[in-house]
């Protein structure tokens, strides 16, 4: 395993924009299913991220890795950390606002806090983590609060967003296994691996041609949607987590909520509630504490 060193100054600016790309993922997810069903939103966005990954590849002359280890790990993360969290996500948007979306991606440090404890040797959870992990959750609760007394929709969604911060988070412990290998190499067999196993889905869905609407602005999303979150963001991310580690990366997830509400209201639209200032607020001071 690689040794990771400490942060410099190009690595939290490295940080900023990632926050940037990655929270672009939930407006471009909620315009991009107004002109194609859920499944295929996911299915374009891994493409679009594979195709320009793998030209990279093979502009820079890397090469896949042949090592079993290697390929059961991307196999792993291809399910939990693509394919599960960008379903569930997608899905969730369909109900939920693109902003309170990003919102709930908060909670990944939080649970990335606790799968180490059982999942690492150095990253055990004390006091201070235990207290932060209670602050987040109290945040969480608030978040929820309305739609627990209800079997709604909207519950289901939030729901579903909670359980894809959860696979986020275990894609980013478990990345740590694979951090001596090329950035680049690992988001392209990621990927891949993503795309093969949705490939089998293809011949079953039963999708019409009225399902989908050609227009400029859904071409748009889902190339966006395929490049700027996904696969630039993916590079970046594993560059950072090889370069400065996993818990340098938890201080991402400061970030993406705020970016997340303001592209939902620049560019959607979307009315920021006051009732999410202070969950948000919570969350964040929780993985405060729980990180240091």
């Amino acid at each position: 395993m690689k040794t990771i060193r400490k942060a410099k100054p190009f690595d939290y600016v490295l940080l900023v924009i990632l926050a940037g790309f990655l929270s672009s993922s939930f407006f471009l997810i909620k315009i991009a299913l107004n002109y194609m069903p859920l499944f295929f939103v996911v299915y374009f966005r891994l493409l679009i991220a594979f195709i320009f990954l793998l030209v990279l590849v093979k502009i820079k002359k890397l090469s896949f890795p042949r090592k079993k280890s290697f390929w059961i790990n991307v196999f792993i993360l291809g399910i939990l950390g693509n394919i599960a969290p960008f379903y569930l996500i997608t899905w969730a948007e369909q109900t939920i606002s693109s902003a309170l979306a990003a919102l709930y991606m908060s909670s990944i440090p939080i649970f990335a806090l606790f799968l180490a404890h059982f999942l690492s040797h150095d990253e055990k959870i004390n006091i201070k983590k235990i207290l932060g992990l209670c602050i987040s959750f109290v945040g969480l609760i608030i978040l929820l609060h309305k739609d627990l007394t209800s079997l709604s929709f909207g519950l289901f969604a939030q729901l579903a967003c909670l359980l894809a911060a959860l696979f986020f988070a275990y894609s980013r412990v478990k990345a740590k296994e694979i951090s001596e290998e090329e950035p680049l190499v690992t988001s392209a067999a990621t990927l891949l691996t993503s795309l093969i196993i949705l490939s089998f889905y293809l011949p079953f869905g039963a999708y019409k041609t009225s399902d989908f609407i050609l227009s400029y602005e859904g071409i748009f999303s889902i190339v966006l949607l395929g490049l700027v979150p996904t696969a630039i963001a993916f590079v970046i991310l594993y560059k950072l987590i090889n370069n400065v580690g996993a818990v340098f990366m938890l201080s991402v997830n400061y970030l993406v909520p705020i970016f997340g509400l303001f592209w939902g209201y620049a560019l959607l639209g979307e009315q920021i509630a006051h009732k999410l200032v202070l969950p948000l607020f919570l969350i964040i001071l929780g993985i405060f504490f729980a990180s240091k």
